[in-house]
């Protein structure tokens, strides 16, 4: 099941194989708290069930999504045909915008139709080694207190991470280090997966939708970020326990210099550490951005009830 998701490149040795097997699944593997209407959920994110997921239609709000093609074991396909993304047809989108985003991202994105009149979208980026399907429940639970917003969950495109061995895996850039960010970052990977999202917006926009936030949680909170660099106007950016990319670039261009930017981030997080969530908050505010920074007390790489009330509260406030 493995070699579904991850892809070692030739020649490594078969020892660093089998232990790639044995460990890499349980180090990528994180928890992220959700809450689905009154229940409490820990849900653990499964980087190995993308082609389970793609081959059953989404039900209880979700829109019904499957590939032309089925997954293939370590690059999807591209869908060769021409088809209503996302239950798309008809709607302010219409069908040529929504598949030609689509198809930028090989795999279809999940997409939460607004129950009421669209006025307004967000687009949620996943982490590395996730889906979309890691985070489109949060569409389903923000949605009674936002009916006139679509939510959009891409899943990012394949490529080698050299942190983790080179092995193949949904990411939006490779990464060196988590130890040291600033050294050998992925510039064309983090700019060629800001394009996808950019576009992808656009396609909002041209559309007539003029509110649009761009959120990211780790690895995509990184593209999300980037964002603020757009010529495009947002409504809003959100950063859930990232950091920022580029750091030695102007972090905020013109059409955003008055942007809410949401930043949230817990001391425990083991991964991306507290403290390049508190330079990100350092950077931005050196450049003038309009920020809200929360600090969670002991939180790890996660995303806890509260945190996800924090998010709704804010999307309400630059949506409405």
């Amino acid at each position: 099941a493995a070699v579904a998701i991850f892809k070692l490149p030739p020649g490594r040795s078969w020892l660093m194989r089998l232990l790639a097997t044995i460990f890499m699944p349980a180090l990528l593997s994180r928890c992220v708290t959700v809450v689905h209407g009154c229940t409490l959920h820990s849900r653990k994110l499964n980087y190995l069930s993308a082609a389970q997921s793609l081959q059953q239609p989404r039900t209880r709000g979700y829109v019904a999504v499957k590939a032309a093609t089925k997954l293939a074991a370590v690059q999807p396909s591209i869908p060769r045909t021409s088809r209503c993304v996302g239950g798309a047809c008809g709607s302010t989108v219409g069908r040529r915008t929504v598949v030609t985003a689509a198809l930028a991202f090989m795999v279809p994105p999940i997409i939460i139709q607004p129950k009421a009149t669209h006025t307004s979208t967000v687009i949620m980026l996943h982490g590395l080694g996730d889906t979309g399907d890691g985070w489109a429940s949060i569409g389903e639970m923000f949605a009674p207190a936002l009916p006139n917003t679509k939510f959009i969950f891409p899943t990012s495109p394949q490529r080698p991470i050299t942190l983790n061995m080179g092995m193949t895996m949904n990411g939006w850039h490779d990464i060196v280090s988590l130890d040291k960010l600033d050294v050998e970052e992925d510039r064309k990977g983090l700019k060629d997966s800001m394009k996808l999202i950019e576009d992808l917006a656009r396609s909002e926009h041209d559309a007539g939708i003029n509110k649009i936030v761009v959120a990211g949680f780790s690895q995509g909170g990184t593209i999300a970020l980037l964002m603020l660099r757009s010529e495009l106007k947002l409504a809003g950016v959100i950063g859930l326990s990232t950091y920022l990319s580029l750091r030695t670039e102007e972090p905020l261009g013109d059409a955003n210099k008055g942007t809410p930017v949401l930043l949230a981030h817990g001391t425990g997080d083991q991964v991306v550490k507290y403290r390049y969530g508190e330079m990100t908050a350092e950077r931005l505010r050196e450049a003038g951005a309009n920020l809200k920074f929360e600090t969670f007390p002991g939180m790890g790489h996660e995303a806890r009830p509260e945190e996800l009330q924090l998010v709704q509260s804010f999307l309400l406030q630059v949506l409405r």
